[in-house]
């Protein structure tokens, strides 16, 4: 599809409410090069949208640190057989050829914002550059880990998975769930961090499905969930009933609980947590230990100055309305590791890109300037959550930028939760995962 008729359409995430966006045919003496670091939602559609929208006039390059991203929406469906990491796997190269943009695989660890180079360690441990014009930055989150827990430990093997980045860690947390034994007597922990962290009903959703298959293969058990939070963040009613009465017998919600500290030694042997209300510390000791960390913005936007940490901020700020840094006018960040009010969310990092692929096609010259407010950007997020094997629910959220408070502010008429927990919306929710697969990669 071509911008034109994206935009008629609106697709999968609004890019502005205006009738002014259609292709600029610029004469250029080179084309831009574009850099784009991280194949996620946000990354993999912004290198898509601005190849498709930008033409022979831009030059795109995404590095990513893995040949194939594996989608994190969807695969809390691993652990209870309903999906496979396979089915939500990605081939960079592969998109990359399909989308006309250049793939190279590395690790990028440094940014020469003088130079406007980034760098890279590719597989093989040789080390390559690569020039930009603008630069994207969609790398996702990083974690900080609570005493006891061990991020150099291999994630397939790990005691106490996180499991908050699909892949290796996703199947030894499977692995773990089905080791629990089988006579109603299994004790499960899992804790959910300190907000803002990446998908807001994923915790809940996780542990419903953790607490379906106890309930449907281990004859039962016991499900600890500790919450940083003071209570459930993201589709209230719909998981506050799941938990009260679907799971009642099952799940035991414990909100306002942070965790101090963990310990385990070996993959399949018994756990032990520490956590505190900020009054009282309580421990338990269970099968399986499900720990997701606290999360900030990765390392390498803090070493390149892209965060005010002078005002204890962990997430890179931007403006708005197009998602340019607020410390460097070349470089942009999309997706999880800005800061925002919008969700920590892949469907909304796949709308957050089309809006700033627009607003760097016109920094290029490319695309007329925006008029404000009329052309204020629009973003929007859905999010169906898994609560059985067979039904879900679902929350979606739309927001518009203010240029008055130069914030993101919440559409009320675009807000809410699924009235009910049904079949019908499992299976929207695999109809609206594909689309969204297929717009991204």
């Amino acid at each position: 599809m071509d911008r034109r008729s994206f935009v008629k359409s609106l697709g999968i995430g609004a890019v502005a409410a205006s009738t002014s966006l259609d292709k600029v045919d610029a004469a250029v003496a080179k084309p831009f090069e574009i850099v784009v670091v991280g194949g996620g939602f946000g990354g993999a559609s912004i290198a898509k949208y601005l190849k498709l929208w930008g033409q022979a006039n831009i030059n795109v390059t995404l590095i990513d640190s893995v040949a194939a991203h594996v989608s994190c929406i969807l695969s809390n469906l691993v652990l209870n057989n309903q999906k496979t990491l396979a089915n939500l796997s990605f081939n960079l190269s592969k998109v990359a050829a399909k989308n006309h943009f250049t793939f190279r695989q590395g690790l990028v660890n440094k940014i020469d914002k003088a130079g406007k180079k980034v760098f890279a360690v590719a597989p093989d441990k040789t080390v390559f550059s690569v020039a930009y014009d603008k630069l994207v930055l969609s790398p996702g989150i990083s974690f900080v880990f609570p005493t006891g827990m061990d991020p150099a430990l291999p994630g397939a093997t790990t005691p106490i998975p996180h499991a908050w980045k699909a892949g290796l860690q996703t199947a030894n947390l499977r692995a773990q769930l089905r080791a629990l034994p089988s006579d109603g007597s299994a004790v499960v922990v899992m804790t959910i961090p300190k907000a803002p962290y990446r998908c807001p009903p994923g915790p809940y959703e996780r542990a419903c499905l953790i607490a379906d298959f106890m309930k449907r293969t281990k004859n039962g058990g016991k499900l600890i969930v500790f919450d940083a939070n003071p209570g459930i963040l993201a589709e209230p009613i719909n998981f506050g009933k799941a938990f009260t009465q679907l799971y009642q017998n099952i799940i035991e919600y414990a909100p306002n609980h942070s965790v101090v500290s963990v310990s385990g030694t070996t993959q399949f042997a018994t756990k032990s947590i520490t956590v505190t209300n900020g009054t009282f510390s309580r421990s338990e000791t269970c099968h399986l230990l499900n720990v997701i960390p606290n999360q900030i913005a990765p390392k390498l936007l803090f070493d390149a100055g892209l965060i005010d940490k002078v005002n204890g901020k962990q997430w890179a700020g931007v403006h708005l309305d197009t998602y340019q840094s607020l410390f460097n006018p070349h470089i942009y960040v999309i997706g999880d590791a800005h800061d925002s009010n919008q969700p920590k969310a892949g469907h909304i990092a796949n709308s957050e890109a089309k809006v700033c692929a627009d607003a760097l096609l016109r920094v290029l010259g490319l695309l007329p300037p925006r008029v404000m407010p009329d052309e204020a950007p629009v973003t929007n997020s859905a999010c169906y959550s898994p609560i059985t094997a067979t039904t879900a629910s679902f929350l979606t959220a739309g927001y518009r930028f203010d240029p008055a408070q130069q914030l993101m502010v919440r559409i009320p008429e675009a807000f809410g939760e699924a009235e009910t927990i049904n079949g019908d919306n499992y299976k929207t929710m695999l109809a609206w995962a594909n689309n969204l697969f297929a717009d991204v990669f």
